[in-house]
């Protein structure tokens, strides 16, 4: 695993954490526990993963996603919620594709 240098994990901190409080209601403390200690940001922290592509909306976006499957079906840290990641990773990748080519058209 290549880990992410500090300055572009804070960058994502600073811009997702107050999102994730404003929505939920959390405190920015709160807001900064669950969103460090999910698997989204575990993802996020490992270079070869790639979420660093996406806008700090996207990755809110996948963050907010897993948190609702995750707690839709109980699931806590495994491989299916890393799977789930994956997939949601993936749409959005063909959704980017998608409008790139419409707008070449």
């Amino acid at each position: 695993m290549k880990r992410l240098d500090p300055e572009t994990i804070d960058y994502y901190n600073s811009e997702i954490v107050p999102m994730i409080a404003e929505k939920y209601g959390y405190s920015q403390m709160d807001a900064l526990r669950v969103f460090v200690s999910s698997k989204t940001h575990e993802m996020l922290e490992n270079e070869d993963c790639g979420l660093t592509t996406f806008g700090a909306g996207a990755v809110f976006e996948i963050w907010e996603t897993a948190e609702r499957r995750r707690c839709a079906y109980g699931i806590r840290k495994s491989k299916k919620e890393i799977k789930l990641i994956e997939n949601c990773i993936k749409e959005a990748d063909a959704k980017t594709a998608s409008a790139q080519k419409n707008k070449t058209v």
